[in-house]
């Protein structure tokens, strides 16, 4: 094909991607919004998050596990060169990416990624490809109301969640929240089988085996804020 006709189908295509709109319902693109708990708790976890951040010293990669719409995203991008922002709800991300268009924000990304099957090495012999977890290497990242949906949504044994957190990065801010709380009780609710061992004390005693805790904070009467280090 002649260079004109090229260029004119590639005009389209860019018109075409550029008028889609994602039709992705979400779960969680409201929760920072629509949960119960006070603005103070919300404001506890933010100065904790920024704190720690700027503690780390670090200007590299930071990582926002479960990032929902973004508002600890923003936090980390303040302090490093580049954030990711993850999360497995579609619609979440998808206005997190809208927010960072109007804003022209060039140091975040964000993308779906289900942290419990992210996407693994592929293409031929599985070398074409890294896995995302090994693409990325953060230097911190926040695990901020996660853990009770992987140890009590999804059944995960809670010392397999904390050492993945000090896999996964080798500095780390973790919400932990206990089974007395509102959202933990409408987790464990659903669960149709036996729940695991889940408590403050078993996951306090996983920290001390993979790692050493910085700082801690309760946020509420249910819920508290770690910043870990990796041994």
């Amino acid at each position: 094909l002649p260079r004109s006709a090229v260029v004119s189908t590639v005009g389209k295509m860019k018109k075409l991607v550029a008028s889609l709109e994602s039709a992705a319902s979400s779960t969680w693109a409201d929760y920072e919004v629509a949960t119960p708990y006070e603005q103070a708790e919300s404001d506890a976890k933010a100065a904790f998050v920024a704190e720690a951040a700027a503690k780390a010293a670090a200007k590299g990669v930071a990582v926002d596990v479960g990032a929902n719409a973004g508002l600890f995203t923003k936090i980390l991008a303040s302090h490093f060169d580049q954030t990711i922002g993850i999360d497995l709800d579609q619609g979440a991300i998808d206005a997190l990416y809208a927010e960072l268009s109007r804003s022209r924000t060039g140091n975040i990304t964000p993308l779906v990624v289900d942290i419990t099957n992210p996407t693994p090495a592929f293409g031929w012999r599985g070398k074409e490809r890294m896995a995302f977890t090994d693409r990325i290497q953060p230097d911190f990242a926040t695990w901020l109301a996660v853990v009770h949906h992987l140890s009590l949504g999804t059944g995960l044994p809670l010392p397999s969640v904390v050492a993945q957190i000090f896999e996964f990065s080798p500095e780390a801010v973790v919400e932990f929240v206990s089974l007395e709380d509102p959202m933990a009780k409408r987790i464990s609710a659903s669960r149709t089988e036996e729940l695991g061992p889940y408590s403050r004390e078993l996951f306090e005693q996983c920290l001390n085996d993979n790692g050493t805790v910085i700082h801690s904070e309760d946020v509420s009467a249910t819920r508290t804020m770690y910043h870990l280090r990796r041994n």
